[in-house]
């Protein structure tokens, strides 16, 4: 994905509209009723958002704001954008309505303080709900959401064998997640994790290709700031 900026909108407190700032507003101004747009320090360009996956990520963009409340996170994208349907091909990705633009509602339940009075915000990237295909050809429509380390928990764990392709959904009633194990070239280590999960009980699914057969795991209960590791899993024919 071509990142070429990265900005916050800041509430500064005077509006009074702290629960009503939909998309549909003056968001594509410099500032509108509900708040003024800051610009960060960021290293722009493309990002294999595949590789930050499993517990790997990347400092996306630094910088001071107005003192306020944190209310959405936009992403502005360059054309550069592509996906890879294998090993060897790649087409270019289009944006699904046109815009380049990409809006993350930040909640205040969903921002982590550092010492000095600083915050951090994380973003995670639903590759799989964001790549849209269309009479054969593929579209972007970034599904992007915000989570706090402290107030969420992780799921991690392995399965085997590489040849199974598995892929892994964790879910209940409202909420799913996914993830793809990673295999190093020398073994078969297949490890995953999923980041920001909501406290709560889950199910996990390893999704396999024939002839592997799936698997669940029901019950898995995730506690805020806890990483729940699953057992090693190896799935059969």
């Amino acid at each position: 994905m071509d990142i070429r900026y990265v900005e916050v909108k800041i509430d500064t407190g005077h509006s009074g509209h702290h629960h009503d700032d939909d998309d549909g507003d003056d968001d594509h101004h410099g500032h509108d009723n509900y708040g003024q747009w800051d610009t960060l320090n960021i290293n722009p360009g493309v990002y294999d958002l595949l590789r930050l996956r499993n517990g790997v990520d990347t400092l996306l963009g630094t910088g001071f704001a107005w003192n306020g409340r944190i209310s959405k996170v936009r992403l502005t994208l360059g054309n550069n954008n592509s996906v890879w349907t294998d090993s060897t091909h790649s087409q270019p990705l289009g944006f699904c309505d046109g815009r380049p633009y990409v809006y993350v509602k930040i909640n205040s339940n969903t921002i982590d303080t550092i010492p000095g009075g600083g915050i951090v915000l994380h973003l995670d990237f639903d590759v799989k709900k964001s790549i849209n295909r269309r009479s054969g050809n593929y579209c972007l429509r970034p599904n992007i959401r915000s989570y706090s380390h402290h107030r969420n928990g992780e799921i991690e764990g392995e399965v085997r064998p590489r040849a199974a392709n598995a892929q892994i959904m964790v879910y209940n009633a409202t909420d799913t997640l996914y993830a793809i194990p990673d295999y190093d070239d020398d073994d078969e280590e297949g490890e995953f994790k999923i980041r920001g999960i909501r406290p709560g009980t889950y199910s996990v699914l390893y999704d396999a290709t024939a002839p592997y057969r799936d698997t669940t795991l029901h019950n898995i209960i995730v506690e805020a700031d806890e990483d729940t590791e699953l057992p090693y899993i190896r799935l059969r024919q």
